[in-house]
């Protein structure tokens, strides 16, 4: 079985609402049970462990790294977003969901070392430059909590 190394050694705990974690369930009963990783499919799976057992007998099991396991996440991941409907003006990447994830519930008033902790942002700049950004929303907001506080 090739390793998987989770960034920075750590690991992380991160909510998943009751949806989401019914529809894993689901999958999980339906899951190939000789693979360990749920999302992979049993195809790209016997990929992996051939590429896995080749670098294990030419002593380069050293070199393995997390990306072997899938072949290519972000064209595997508008290939579903086309079959979904989803359309959009803006370019579809895998990593947009992260960045998604932490816009909302940054807008949605999880506080920044919350963000950080799930995210596994270890520099705050980080989730400020790319993830948290100005909305009018929260400019609403804003605007909305002065005006509760001086009681207009």
């Amino acid at each position: 079985m090739p390793p998987f190394v989770l960034k920075d050694k750590e690991p992380r705990s991160i909510p998943i609402p009751k949806l989401v974690l019914s529809l894993l369930i689901q999958l999980k009963k339906e899951h190939n049970p000789d693979c360990p990783y749920l999302l992979i499919p049993p195809e790209r799976w016997k990929v992996v462990q051939q590429t896995w057992q080749k670098m294990r007998q030419e002593g380069r099991a050293r070199e393995w790294q997390n990306w072997r396991l899938v072949c290519n996440p972000n064209r595997d991941f508008k290939k579903v977003c086309k079959r979904a409907g989803i359309e959009t003006d803006e370019k579809l990447y895998l990593h947009g969901l992260r960045k998604g994830w932490a816009c909302n519930l940054a807008e949605g008033g999880i506080d920044q070392k919350t963000l950080c902790e799930l995210g596994g942002w270890s520099d705050p700049s980080v989730l400020n430059e790319y993830y948290s950004k100005v909305t009018d929303a929260n400019k609403a907001r804003a605007r909305q909590v002065l005006e509760d506080l001086m009681g207009e």
